[in-house]
């Protein structure tokens, strides 16, 4: 049994140059309008809230802005999806996207942003950089 027999309702990512063997099998698809996005399905949006293609659960996270050019990279990376405000005096972004891209690309600017919401977003987060530094240490 394929993974797409258990998960007819997945998207599902291919990396093209690591295909090899490939079958064309006889097991009918689903149609797009029996899939949980339904024929509204809009590959645009989608596209747009998947920085990478994990195809994971989107969420609205928060982060502050560290650094002056902090700002410029989540525009760069975000665009629209990315709305800015001030709280208590500190610059912040709320980010419209999916949670397991938003972790990598906190790690790639962790010195520039710091997210604090969701919460199981900044744990993981919190988690890696505590292994990470426990690695970098033993030597």
């Amino acid at each position: 049994m394929s993974f797409f027999s258990k998960h007819p309702e997945k998207i599902i990512h291919f990396r093209i140059e690591y295909m090899h063997d490939i079958e064309v099998l006889k097991t009918p698809r689903l149609e797009l309008e029996n899939l949980p996005y339904g024929i509204n399905f809009d590959l645009s949006k989608y596209l747009d809230e998947h920085l990478y293609p994990f195809g994971g659960k989107v969420v609205n996270a928060k982060a502050k802005l560290l650094t002056e050019k902090a700002s410029l990279y989540v525009k760069d990376w975000f665009g629209t999806l990315a709305t800015f405000s001030e709280e208590k005096g500190e610059k912040i972004v709320t980010i419209r996207n999916d949670e397991s891209a938003l972790f990598y690309w906190a790690l790639q600017y962790i010195e520039d942003v710091q997210f604090f919401h969701p919460k199981n977003l900044v744990d993981k987060i919190k988690n890696t950089l505590k292994i990470s530094l426990e690695n970098y240490n033993k030597n």
